[in-house]
């Protein structure tokens, strides 16, 4: 499953627990209803700040929306959790982490 189809199924299943709307959603993750109905229907990806958001209001972790196991067959628990720690880190500055999570979804998309 893509990137894209992940987001919508975790977006859709949370709106849905949660008996919101899309205007609702939209509202508890802080981005525009016309945006989120457009990551909801697999028309657009979210940028990184709005996935950190997806990820705290859903609980998941970022790496949840990535198959990890089809990109890299061999990654043992030690490298994932310094994939994590590198996912943190990177959080805090937010322009270079856009342009590595963009980098990250064309890949993830062209396979």
């Amino acid at each position: 499953m893509n990137t894209g189809k992940k987001i919508r199924n975790i977006l859709t299943n949370y709106r849905k627990l949660n008996r919101l709307t899309q205007e609702g959603a939209a509202e508890k993750f802080n981005i525009s209803t016309e945006y989120y109905g457009k990551i909801e229907r697999g028309i657009c990806i979210p940028s990184y700040p709005c996935m950190l958001r997806i990820c705290e209001k859903t609980g998941c972790e970022f790496s949840d929306f990535f198959e990890l196991s089809d990109t890299v067959s061999n990654i043992n628990r030690e490298q994932l959790h310094r994939i994590r720690e590198i996912e943190k880190a990177l959080s805090e500055s937010t322009e270079l982490t856009n342009v590595i999570y963009q980098i990250v979804i064309m890949c993830r998309n062209q396979q």
